[in-house]
């Protein structure tokens, strides 16, 4: 499995960024993937072109590659920004490498194995999800609405390697 492939980098995001994904994380993202690998819960507040989204594509790959069984739901508030931001940076990091469908924002091997992106634009798309190793992610966070936020916060709390990232940008005081 891609998982026992991978298994050395489970405590080594940067470093699957740097020998998987051929890409180098600057020290801030650095800090942003060890903090979703040490921590349930990683808030990034940032401002436009640092970066943000791109670590958060990594992110999203070295979950899928690293952990088998593992579920990986990414969100945005607008299908252009889950397809043509997040899941643009997933694909052109992926380079070709097995599991990503064409097209869509989806890669998986088996139904507890598999990363998936959704629009933020009701609670129901983000209930019923368990995995004892589930990440979920989302990216222009501010936009996401408060029964979405409740629905991944029940998620989250079902299994003790369940992580969390969102990634924003801080123009809305409300969120």
């Amino acid at each position: 499995t891609a998982s026992s492939t991978y298994a050395q980098y489970r405590d080594d995001p940067a470093g699957y960024a740097r020998d998987v994904l051929h890409v180098r994380w600057w020290s801030k993202q650095v800090e942003i993937a060890e903090s979703v690998r040490d921590h349930a819960r990683t808030m990034v507040r940032a401002s436009h072109t640092v970066g943000k989204t791109f670590v958060g594509g990594g992110i999203a790959n070295w979950h899928y590659d690293c952990f088998d069984p593992g579920i990986t739901l990414t969100t945005a508030p607008t299908d252009r920004q889950v397809r043509g931001l997040l899941w643009k940076e997933i694909r052109l990091q992926r380079r070709g490498r097995p599991g990503l469908l064409p097209k869509a924002a989806y890669m998986g091997d088996a139904p507890n194995h598999y990363a998936i992106g959704y629009t933020a634009s009701g609670a129901d798309a983000f209930q019923g999800v368990h995995e004892n190793r589930l990440l979920i992610m989302g990216d222009e966070a501010v936009g996401i609405e408060l029964p979405i936020w409740e629905a991944m916060d029940g998620m989250l709390s079902s299994g003790e390697g369940n992580r969390a990232l969102f990634i924003y940008n801080p123009t809305d005081t409300s969120s």
